[in-house]
């Protein structure tokens, strides 16, 4: 009787709470926690480190650069994409003839314009 007025006016925390600290809880549940909170103190530290290193590459991102080479190294790795999408168009024409062909075909090729139009640009600019 005594017990179950008790329990009323105990909170669903409280008794848990009473519970865990009786029973010392099972080795195993002791371990996962444990565990829980290694991985999560872990987790933190890489974070830490990850953000600390992001803050160094942005100052070098940010850092001014010289206009032109930057335009000259946009240049050439859009030449190195356009010289791939070369290469795939031509793989693409030399297979089977297809619907799906076709489709990539398009698309290539409008991706193919892109770059050059974006290669003039920079051109524009030099």
């Amino acid at each position: 009787m005594i017990i179950e007025s008790a329990s009323r006016f105990m909170s669903a925390n409280g008794l848990r709470a009473l519970d865990r600290s009786a029973s010392g809880g099972s080795s195993l549940e002791t371990k996962y926690r444990s565990d829980a909170a290694r991985a999560k103190k872990e987790l933190n530290a890489i974070k830490r480190d990850r953000s600390s290193k992001k803050a160094a590459a942005k100052s070098r991102r940010s850092a001014p650069q010289d206009p032109t080479l930057k335009i000259a190294k946009q240049l050439s790795e859009l030449l190195t994409a356009l010289a791939r999408v070369d290469r795939k168009i031509d793989d693409v024409e030399a297979s089977d003839v297809g619907g799906d062909r076709d489709r990539q075909l398009a698309v290539l090729r409008a991706r193919r314009v892109g770059f050059e139009l974006g290669i003039a640009r920079r051109r524009a600019k030099q």
